[in-house]
Order: C-alpha cells, then structure tokens, then sequence
C-alpha cells in the first residue's frame, strides 16, 4: 500500500520525466537554422581559441563570464519564484522543477571552473580541444534553455499541466 511519501514521490518522478520531455522539444528546437550556425560558431571558436597560445585567458574568461551569468539568471529566477510562491499562496510541482531545476547549470559550470581551466591550460590534444569545445557550447545551450527560454514560458507549461491553474491564477496568460 502507497504511504503518502510514495505517492509524492511518484508525483516528483512523473514530473521528472514531463520536464525532461520539456527540455528535450526546446534542445530539439534549438538545433534548427539559424541557430545551428549560431551553436557552430561558438563550438568553433572554442575549438580555435583552445589552438593559440592566449586563447587560454580568452576561453578562462569566457567560462568565467558564463558562470557570472548563470549565477546572476539563477538568482533572478528564485527571486521571481519566491515571489509568485507568496503571491499566489500555492506551489506548483511542475513550477518548482522549471524554477529550481535551471540552477543546475550555473552549478555545474561554477564548481567545475578550476578543473576545465586547468585542463585547458596545459594545451589539450585536438580531441581534447573537441571534446572541451562540445561541453562548453552545450552548456551554453543547457544553460539558455533552463535559464531564460522555458521560464519565459512557465504560465503557459503551468496551464497545460494544471487545468486549475488558471483559476487560481486569472492574471496568467
């Protein structure tokens, strides 16, 4: 018999999966033109700055402004949270995964800042400068997604997956 622990826990595993599906269609969406050559460029300018000699403090100062980023997006995105969370007196599931789940990312680049510049640092092999130059733009495009495109569409996912959100909610959109 299901305790009430197992079924929350079971809601938390099913909205997993319905964010992750989430994700996936806004990374499908985001590798189509013109965006393919936008993510190429970045992927190639990684790979060239990870050739040259200064292309080390070039790379170092681009992970360094992608962590800034991320941290300052990240921060917007609890405030605004915190903030709908008292105005509208309830929390959402799916609500809490779009606005807490975006901080992975800037996490992710922040704690791993040191190992990536020291990696880079001691001029990798061209597979080495791939593989770097691959994890970078990804992570841009990971970021960006999380960060900035599925927040802006947070009222219109909420009302999808909640009928009721919209009467809870009537200034949502």
């Amino acid at each position: 018999m299901f305790g009430f622990m197992d079924v929350v826990e079971e809601k938390q595993k099913q909205l997993g999966k319905k964010y992750r599906k989430v994700l996936w269609k806004y990374v499908k969406e985001w590798f189509k033109l013109p965006k393919i050559i936008f993510t190429t460029s970045i992927f190639l300018l990684f790979y060239y700055f990870m050739q040259v000699s200064v292309g080390i403090y070039v790379v170092g100062f681009s992970l360094f402004t992608l962590a800034v980023l991320d941290l300052y997006f990240v921060t917007k995105l609890k405030k605004e949270f915190n903030k709908r969370t008292r105005k509208n007196n309830k929390k959402w599931m799916l609500e809490d995964y779009i606005f807490n789940v975006a901080s992975f990312g800037g996490a992710m680049v922040a704690s791993n800042l040191p190992q990536l510049f020291n990696h880079i640092e001691k001029n990798p092999s061209h597979v080495g400068a791939l593989l770097i130059s691959l994890v970078l733009t990804l992570t841009i495009i990971y970021s960006y997604i999380t960060l900035v495109v599925i927040p802006k569409k947070a009222e219109k996912l909420l009302e999808e997956h909640y009928p009721e959100y919209r009467l809870v909610n009537p200034t949502a959109i």
